[in-house]
């Protein structure tokens, strides 16, 4: 999902079923969508943005599990509202979390790249399948600052987030 402001909110969302793509078992496809996704960020100014297999939009994971649903796309310029895979953060968000360089220098990502509008995009992983783990929980420290809060409560059944089921103490 991408938001983007011009004169009004807008957002942009596409579903890539499995059944038909087999796209979580192949890393070149998932680029192939990855750059494509940036591209349409790029194009739209984009100032909030994700691309997961985890959670339906409007809501992201991190909003789910924590039932804090009260941010909304209006909000993207002071609030990020989740992590995953690939995030789209807004300028604002990217001046607190000290810029472009301080999320390269992190290592929480294997791509940032600026946006035209000055959103960053960011990729965890050169494939979805890769975050996991110790990866996921990088992105969120790394992000941290900028998330909405809350306990996550990862007890949905058949349910299975890309977030982390107890970050710690922030």
């Amino acid at each position: 999902m991408l938001t983007m402001k011009t004169e009004s909110w807008a957002s942009f969302r596409f579903t890539a079923r499995d059944e038909h793509l087999g796209w979580p078992r192949s890393a070149p496809l998932q680029a192939r969508w990855a750059e494509f996704v940036k591209r349409q960020a790029e194009s739209a100014g984009a100032v909030s943005g994700w691309m997961t297999d985890d959670v339906w939009p409007p809501e992201t994971a991190l909003q789910r599990a924590t039932f804090n649903t009260r941010a909304r796309i209006p909000d993207s310029r002071t609030v990020l509202r989740g992590y995953s895979w690939v995030t789209v953060v807004a300028p604002e968000l990217t001046a607190r979390l000290g810029g472009a360089a301080a999320m390269r220098a992190c290592g929480a990502f294997c791509e940032v790249t600026d946006l035209p509008g000055r959103s960053l995009w960011l990729r965890a992983t050169p494939a979805i399948n890769e975050f996991t783990g110790d990866r996921i929980r990088e992105v969120f420290q790394a992000l941290a600052p900028v998330l909405v809060t809350g306990p996550a409560n990862l007890q949905f059944p058949g349910e299975e987030y890309r977030i982390l089921s107890d970050p710690g103490p922030r």
